[in-house]
């Protein structure tokens, strides 16, 4: 069913997002999911979709958002 094939996708993408990255985490200081909302196809089309949503926060020099804080 559509509705089974949006939550496979969503947890699909949550457990790719949710892997803990050593490497990433060091960078920010919290990563939140905020909405997951399945979107289902148009009439005459075949195509599901999900649209996640996540807050990251992370730590930036102030002028300059490329450089990290020492």
């Amino acid at each position: 069913t559509n509705d089974a094939l949006a939550n496979k996708i969503i947890a699909d993408a949550q457990t790719c997002l949710g892997t803990y990255d050593e490497s990433m985490m060091s960078l920010i200081e919290g990563f939140n999911e905020t909405n997951t909302e399945p979107i289902y196809p148009e009439s005459g089309s075949e195509v599901i979709s999900a649209r996640l949503t996540y807050e990251i926060k992370y730590l930036t020099v102030k002028g300059d958002p490329t450089l990290q804080p020492q």
